[in-house]
């Protein structure tokens, strides 16, 4: 499971760091280590634009409305983590919202979503 996570890990951090060349000015690390600044004029074409937007509107469809309290719970228990501490804190963010009764879907559905987008369709089933 920790090399699942790892993988996811590193997925994520890639679509920050594309999100944070399409956004501002910034500087990463090369392979060999050296500086690279990014210019978001030069780091997005119109091609990567389009292809964002399109995985969004897949993603996003049918998903129901935020209330204020998920995001402060979000904010409190899984934003600003990263690896395994993220996935520790998303755990503690459905056990609360189940707590408090926001959970929208049933709990084995929102982990099913989350393991099978993640790791692969099926994957839910080995693990839960």
């Amino acid at each position: 499971m920790n090399a699942a996570l790892d993988a996811h890990t590193e997925v994520v951090n890639n679509l920050d760091k594309l999100k944070q060349s399409g956004f501002y000015t910034d500087c990463f690390s090369t392979i060999d280590k050296h500086p690279s600044w990014v210019m978001p004029s030069s780091a997005i074409t119109e091609r990567t634009a389009r292809e964002l937007v399109a995985v969004s509107r897949i993603t996003i469809v049918n998903t129901p409305d935020v209330s204020v309290r998920d995001l402060e719970l979000w904010r409190e228990h899984v934003a600003g983590k990263s690896g395994i501490e993220r996935y520790k804190g998303w755990q503690r963010w459905i056990d609360v919202m189940e707590a408090e009764g926001l959970l929208i879907q049933p709990r084995h559905e929102i982990e099913r979503t989350f393991y099978d987008g993640f790791f692969g369709k099926g994957f839910y089933d080995g693990v839960g």
